[in-house]
């Protein structure tokens, strides 16, 4: 990774997927590893990684106890007398009390504050920057969309004041990434907690399923609320912006999709919402997939702070495949997407939609090519495939409408000095 793609602004590794076999553990119940398997433990990572120039991030959730620490008589609460045993509760596990399944720390108990955020401490102390905090949902409610129950359910009180625990301790030293949240009330307790949070499922096998397909266009009032990432994008792109939630699409696998086209519409799609752009191909199975990650003109975007929005914030409204966004430097990012099959004309008035008088200086980010001045931008776009422009003009305006749409914020075309 830092060899071939920290040149592109690729700086962080993580962990990711099943602990179950991480058993041993500190004097605090902290797991030392990912897994028992490992030769190393989390300090030595941490400290490899920086001298590498990239950044450590470990799939955790500071909630979890294992079964070894939990029943380890040694194992005491950072800074009490509190045994670890005490936080738990032998019919609260997860994974609905699985042999191997964790237990849920008891939030209504003494300690488990002092647990929660000593958790969190040891590793940032271990050199951990960014921490993947998984199945929220499951602790909130217990329950599961596809299970049904799968433990008890802790409750939006509990819910809030663990976040709030973590947040805490993580400070402005560690990235928290919400996975898994039902994000109820258009995710009221996430914003307050979290950096990135998940908008649809898991990317398992990936593919174009993953991208625009699990079902298309439904929605459910709990996790997750969009399946696909097309869809989650647009309905939570009123939450994201510049210095507000980051919204995390989950892992991208392109060694799964069958056409370079929709290899390119999902690079493309991550870098217009502004998702971290998370390569999960392994060393054996990228092949010559790595040049959509290395397009250099697209992660710029990403490295700029780049946000973009749908023209609509409904993913079955047809102008959802239509994205802006703004730059610092006031030019312009143009998204056009075609989720179908078949080629579908689309286009982009500079005036009407970005504000923009007289013509624009346009450049394609994927072809690498600049394009000419022109008021306004219309192409034929293929089946499962995107253009994206960058759009310069020769003023610079900025519009308040590609900024974050939250805290009752509201487009309204009829107010005096409206443009785009």
């Amino acid at each position: 990774m830092a060899k071939e793609y920290k040149q592109y602004g690729y700086d962080m590794v993580c962990t990711d997927g099943w602990i179950e076999g991480s058993t041993k553990h500190t004097s605090n119940g902290y797991i030392i590893s990912h897994n028992d398997s490992w030769k190393y433990d989390w300090k030595y990572w941490g400290d490899y990684c920086n001298k590498k120039g990239i950044k450590l991030g470990v799939y955790y959730n500071p909630l979890w106890i294992t079964p070894a620490a939990m029943n380890d008589e040694k194992c005491f609460i950072e800074g009490t007398d509190y045994p670890l045993k005490s936080i738990t509760n032998e019919d609260d596990r997860f994974a609905a009390g699985q042999p191997t399944s964790l237990y849920w720390a008891d939030a209504t108990k003494p300690g488990a504050e002092q647990f929660v955020k000593g958790y969190v401490n040891y590793f940032k102390k271990c050199g951990v920057k960014y921490l993947r905090i998984d199945f929220l949902s499951w602790y909130e409610t217990g329950t599961d969309q596809n299970l049904g129950t799968v433990g008890r359910a802790h409750g939006k009180e509990n819910y809030d004041l663990t976040l709030k625990w973590i947040k805490e301790a993580a400070g402005d030293d560690m990235v928290l990434s919400l996975v898994m949240p039902h994000l109820f009330e258009h995710g009221e307790t996430e914003l307050k907690y979290g950096d990135t949070v998940r908008i649809d499922n898991d990317c398992g096998e990936s593919g174009w399923r993953h991208i625009v397909q699990e079902r298309m266009g439904k929605w459910q009032g709990y996790w997750s609320q969009w399946h696909n990432a097309f869809d989650g994008f647009v309905g939570f792109s009123d939450i994201s912006g510049r210095g507000n939630m980051i919204l995390d699409g989950d892992f991208i696998r392109l060694n799964k999709f069958k056409k370079d086209n929709e290899k390119k519409f999902t690079i493309s799609l991550f870098a217009m919402a502004g998702s971290p752009i998370t390569i999960a191909d392994q060393y054996d199975t990228i092949g010559a997939n790595g040049r959509f990650y290395q397009n250099k003109e697209i992660l710029d975007l990403n490295a700029r702070g780049f946000v973009g929005k749908p023209l609509s914030y409904d993913p079955n409204n047809p102008e959802s495949e239509r994205w802006i966004g703004q730059l610092p430097d006031g030019s312009w990012v143009v998204g056009l997407f075609n989720r179908h099959i078949k080629p579908r004309e689309k286009s982009m008035d500079f005036k009407k939609v970005l504000g923009i008088s007289g013509s624009a200086k346009v450049r394609d980010l994927w072809a690498h090519k600049d394009l000419g001045s022109m008021s306004q931008f219309k192409t034929e776009v293929g089946g499962h495939d995107c253009v994206i422009l960058k759009v310069t003009p020769s003023a610079v305006k900025y519009e308040a409408e590609v900024a974050s749409m939250i805290a009752g914020a509201k487009k309204n075309t009829a107010r005096a000095g409206y443009s785009g």
